[in-house]
Formats: C-alpha cells, sequence, structure tokens
C-alpha cells in the first residue's frame, strides 16, 4: 500500500499529462480490483462496467480532494 501513496503523490505533483497519465494507470491497476468487486456486487451486470468507469473517472477527478496519508487512507476515500 505504500506503492500506491506514493503514486497518489506523485499523480498530484505531475506537471506534464504524460506522467500523469502514467501515475493514473499505474493507480487504477492498484485499485480497479478492488472497486470492481464493490461496482460488481451492487449493479446489474449489463451495467457494472459502465458503472466501474465511470467510478474510476470520479477518483481521478476529485483526487486533489483525497486528505489521508497512506494507501489504506486512499482505498477507503475511493469507497
Amino acid at each position: 500500500m505504500d506503492d500506491l501513496i506514493e503514486l497518489v503523490r506523485s499523480y498530484r505533483q505531475a506537471g506534464a499529462l504524460a506522467d500523469r497519465t502514467q501515475c493514473a494507470e499505474a493507480i487504477f491497476r492498484i485499485i480497479e480490483p478492488k472497486i470492481s468487486l464493490f461496482v460488481y456486487g451492487a449493479v446489474r451486470s449489463q451495467l457494472a462496467e459502465d458503472v466501474l468507469q465511470e467510478a474510476l473517472i470520479g477518483i481521478i477527478k476529485s483526487m486533489h480532494q483525497f486528505t489521508g496519508t497512506t494507501g489504506e487512507d486512499f482505498v477507503r476515500w475511493c469507497r
């Protein structure tokens, strides 16, 4: 989880779009399985992929509001 918080910090500090994109993709690889479990358990399967995509977009768009200090804090915030 330490890697996750480092990626979040790197994303926030990245100036170039390519750097932010690289960090966002790495963050997605870590949190997507956790968010998928929640989404697929809460939404009909026909809609789940779209809901998951929207959730991940929402996380990235609002990441500036995250105030935690650990990877666990970030995962809890995402839920």
